[in-house]
């Protein structure tokens, strides 16, 4: 009976998949635009890439001022688009990175859902919404950055739980890749750093519960912390090499994200005297005027 309801979850799923795969290739029919269901035309700081051969700024155009690794990433889907003789090909053959995106990060998604074992009827549910909530169904067409971003933000997320589920924290490959995609994520838009200051507060939580384990030790709490005889708490217990690796992990996070995708914050400020910067009424959300919340 198990194993029955097994593979009639199993075929449930694959029919799901499919039905969300298919909706999507659909999408391009109703499509009003060339470019997808949006509104800021990213595939401007494209096309300003393939033409001139360097990375656009923000006087190049409206969505310019953004990090640029979504139109570094879009240019090989661009010209691949453009070898087709038919109108709009380049972008079409653009629309397929966001396409792509949206497709991993239903996959990335079902994967946290092994993760947490989660399975039979609610496993289905989850993967139902995933596939057919609305603001991922239209952005799998739509030539813009936050596709990207949010893609990468899920694998910052699923790299974190691997992190806080392994049986001891302080991995450096699974430490790296959450700096790599938090370091892309920044480069892509601003509000990729969301990952960024997620991990740090993770980290953070982590290792002050780390460094307060000599604590809860000392009141007489056996199961968080080894005492050797003799003496209330050691400072040699493997708690504190936990805590040492949490450090030089963040480290490698911070390094890594700022390698990545520092530069341009860093760029912005040489130029616009703000790390931020953004064109027309978008800079206003990003400018920090504390005497506006009094």
């Amino acid at each position: 009976m198990k194993q029955r309801n097994r593979s009639v979850c199993r075929l449930t799923s694959i029919l799901v998949v499919a039905i969300g795969l298919f909706s999507r290739i659909l999408l391009p029919l109703g499509s009003p635009t060339p470019y997808g269901y949006v509104f800021d035309f990213y595939h401007e700081g494209v096309i300003k890439y393939w033409v001139t051969g360097r990375l656009p700024v923000a006087a190049d155009c409206w969505q310019c001022y953004h990090p640029p690794f979504f139109y570094v990433l879009g240019v090989p889907f661009y010209a691949f688009g453009s070898l087709f003789p038919f109108k709009f090909a380049a972008l079409r053959g653009l629309s397929v990175l966001p396409l792509i995106c949206g497709m991993l990060i239903v996959w990335l998604t079902t994967k946290l859902l092994h993760i947490f074992q989660i399975r039979g009827i609610s496993y289905l549910c989850a993967l139902g919404v995933i596939v057919s909530v609305p603001c991922l169904f239209i952005s799998s067409y739509g030539i813009e950055g936050d596709i990207l971003v949010s893609l990468l933000l899920v694998f910052v997320l699923v790299a974190l739980v691997k992190y806080f589920s392994a049986n001891s924290p302080g991995n450096i490959t699974l430490s790296s890749l959450i700096g790599v995609f938090c370091g892309g994520a920044a480069a892509t838009k601003y509000n990729g750093l969301i990952g960024l200051a997620t991990t740090g507060m993770a980290m953070g939580i982590l290792l002050v519960f780390t460094l307060l384990q000599p604590v809860r030790a000392y009141f007489g709490d056996p199961r968080t912390f080894r005492r050797d005889q003799g003496s209330k708490f050691s400072l040699s217990t493997p708690w504190r090499c936990s805590a040492a690796r949490i450090i030089r992990d963040g480290i490698i996070v911070l390094v890594l994200a700022f390698g990545l995708g520092g530069w341009k914050y860093v760029e912005n400020y040489k130029t616009f005297k703000q790390p931020m910067f953004a064109n027309g009424t978008a800079s206003q959300g990003l400018s920090l005027n504390l005497s506006s919340l009094f």
